[in-house]
């Protein structure tokens, strides 16, 4: 058994509806997980997209990203979901979204992406 790869990035950024937002991410055996927490918009994308660097840096196998504890999805977060979910697809690397609170599901189901993407209910393990 490998050892956990742990990395936690907590980022607090003022940003248009003066929220934080914060990711923590790790990675055990082939799973790397991503937690988001707070709001996901512009401000957050840069951060997102140097943890999901990481995430196809290697042999993952299962990309996990947990929506639960967001509090706000906009365009330019979705956006960066649906990368991830093309960079899994190409990678060959299987892709695994929590579900997010009503507001943040709603995003999903507005733009109609909800029945296509591989929403779970809870985390794996």
């Amino acid at each position: 058994m490998r050892p956990e790869s742990a990395m936690t990035i907590e980022h607090d950024i003022g940003n248009a509806h003066d929220g934080p937002f914060g990711l923590h991410a790790a990675k055990l055996g082939g799973t790397y997980r991503m937690r988001l927490r707070g709001e996901f918009d512009l401000a957050a994308v840069e951060t997102v997209e140097d943890a999901l660097a990481r995430a196809f840096d290697g042999d993952t196998q299962l990309l996990e990203i947990d929506l639960g504890q967001l509090t706000f999805l906009d365009s330019s977060g979705l956006r960066t979901i649906l990368e991830a979910r093309d960079r899994a697809a190409s990678s060959g690397v299987r892709l695994r979204l929590v579900r997010g609170i009503e507001p943040v599901q709603r995003v999903f189901a507005i733009t109609g992406l909800e029945a296509s993407l591989p929403f779970a209910d809870e985390p794996c393990g």
